[in-house]
């Protein structure tokens, strides 16, 4: 059953097509179904002299079909409808081309099928603005698909008015493996060309490619998904703008779409112009989508109305915005490295890391809330600042590890779940903590050390382990009898509270092939190190 749509829909949907959905009646001329001409007299759909039989398809149960033909330029100039579009096996590369000379808009829908390629060509469909106001609109509904290998270009507007051109996604149609370009605008307080799903459309597997404007002070394109339509597996690529003061592309889904497992990419420049952008509102799901930002490219999720959303994965080096919401990163298992800033505006934003994925941030991050670590591994490697914002870290399961520095307090393990880990690196890896490190009992830290006098090293500014911690080694080589590591150096004037359950004060315990002896009161004195004895 398709998802009920409600009166606002209603009416942006008529914005999107500009009255376009009411163009077509069912009392329309239902011409028939008809083969284009392999040697036609124009390249006119709307001419039947084109067509055998000698009619127009133009009908909810019309089939068109192309095949090999002398015209393969076809220009729609009439609002038309169709059951389906089909290029037969041995087809020529067509470019259908919707506009209108004098409409102000003109729409192809289709309510069938969709569009079937048996060509293993390319099939080119452009939805064309004209100078004086026309707008095209290509519109898939039912089950109806926008096929593959087919390219759409999806015009923006020609002159400083809204009559961009449009492709809408109703009731369970898919884009399908469609590549969809939505051009970015060249004239000012003009819009570029937009996609939209509604209902429960899915964007299929299609690349689609969102623009910004093209010159100074210009709009942008947009796609957008409504009600509980979904991206799917599909790609999605918003650019940066190329002019000054000009908006780059966006993406926003809205109501309780979602990105499902779809790759998100927003691209940014190094002109300094706006960027690509990724919004996600309202009731959304960002579901197990792949999140690539870059450069001065943006994730949005502050207009969030569930207080919190997940995603799959994030990557790149451009930045997200919490606004208040918490975001949850690692439904897709992936491991990437984020070197971007997260931030929040300082109203409390946060993150949770989730999934068996390892997540490296490498970037500053400003934001307030906490970071939550309930799966997988946590690599902090910022170089300046911290890489975790200014709340506190929370290890309830997983790891957490790094060379980075941490601004907050850190605690390892909630002191009844099934066990969490700090393990900076392979051994030659110090983690800074500029705040207090907390063991609870269900806390282990995994030092590593490695021939050469190399070793891990946790830095914190006060350090409590409680009754039950643990601390566990990963080591190779024969070390020199003597040799000191500080596996924990404590800056705070305070020295450590409490001791590893398994490695009391003045005990040994064996890693590799050497065995080790903790001091907690080593270094300055409040610091533990660890000694090779044997």
């Amino acid at each position: 059953m398709n998802a009920p749509i409600n009166p606002f829909r209603l009416f942006l949907r008529a914005l999107l097509c500009g009255g376009a959905c009411l163009l077509l009646s069912h009392s329309a001329l239902y011409a028939g179904s008809a083969t284009w001409s392999s040697n036609p007299i124009s390249g006119e759909w709307n001419d039947p002299s084109n067509w055998i039989p000698a009619t127009v398809p133009n009908g909810e149960a019309d089939v068109a079909t192309f095949a090999a033909s002398s015209q393969t330029t076809i220009s729609i100039s009439a609002s038309i409808e169709v059951h389906s579009i089909v290029f037969e096996q041995g087809a020529n590369a067509f470019t259908l081309v919707l506009e209108s000379p004098a409409d102000p808009v003109i729409e192809m829908a289709i309510y069938g099928t969709g569009i079937i390629n048996n060509s293993d060509v390319l099939q080119n469909f452009i939805a064309r603005t004209g100078p004086n106001f026309q707008k095209a609109v290509f519109s898939f509904y039912n089950s109806s698909s926008a096929g593959a290998p087919t390219s759409f270009k999806v015009e923006a507007s020609k002159s400083s008015t809204d009559n961009h051109s449009v492709i809408d996604f109703y009731n369970s149609s898919s884009a399908d493996g469609a590549i969809i370009t939505n051009e970015g605008p060249a004239f000012i307080s003009a819009f570029g060309g937009t996609t939209a799903f509604w209902d429960s459309a899915t964007a299929g597997s299609a690349t689609i490619e969102v623009n910004g404007g093209r010159i100074a002070n210009a709009l942008n394109a947009h796609t957008y998904f409504y009600d509980v339509s979904s991206a799917d597996h599909a790609t999605l690529i918003v650019k940066p703008a190329l002019g000054a003061n000009a908006f780059g592309g966006y993406i926003n889904f809205l109501d309780s779409s979602t990105a499902a497992q779809a790759t998100l990419i927003a691209r940014g420049t190094v002109s300094g112009h706006s960027a690509g952008r990724v919004d996600f509102s309202d009731a959304t799901d960002g579901a197990s989508a792949r999140v690539e930002v870059f450069g001065n490219g943006t994730l949005g999720i502050g207009a969030h109305f569930s207080r919190g959303i997940q995603i799959g994965s994030i990557e790149g080096d451009g930045s997200v915005d919490l606004g208040r919401n918490p975001l949850t990163v690692g439904t897709n298992n992936r491991s990437t490295t984020f070197s971007g800033q997260i931030q929040d505006g300082g109203v409390g934003g946060s993150l949770s890391k989730i999934g068996t994925g390892t997540l490296i941030l490498s970037g500053a991050s400003n934001y307030a809330g906490a970071t939550t670590i309930s799966e997988g591994f946590l690599r902090v490697d910022n170089t300046v600042s911290s890489g975790t914002g200014y709340g506190p870290v929370l290890v309830n399961a997983g790891t957490l590890g790094g060379k980075g520095i941490i601004a907050d307090a850190v605690t390892i393990g909630s002191g009844s779940g099934s066990g969490a880990f700090i393990a900076p690196g392979s051994g030659n890896t110090t983690l800074t903590i500029q705040s207090t490190l907390t063991f609870r009992s269900d806390g282990t830290y995994t030092w590593r050390v490695r021939p050469g006098g190399k070793s891990d090293k946790l830095v914190a500014n006060g350090v409590t382990i409680e009754s039950g911690a643990q601390i566990t080694g990963l080591g190779r080589g024969t070390l020199t009898a003597g040799t000191m590591f500080t596996a924990i150096s404590n800056t705070s004037d305070n020295p450590i509270t409490g001791t590893f359950a398994n490695l009391a004060d003045g005990e040994t315990i064996k890693i590799g092939s050497n065995t080790f002896q903790a001091n907690y009161e080593g270094g300055d004195g409040n610091d533990l190190t660890l000694t090779v004895v044997q």
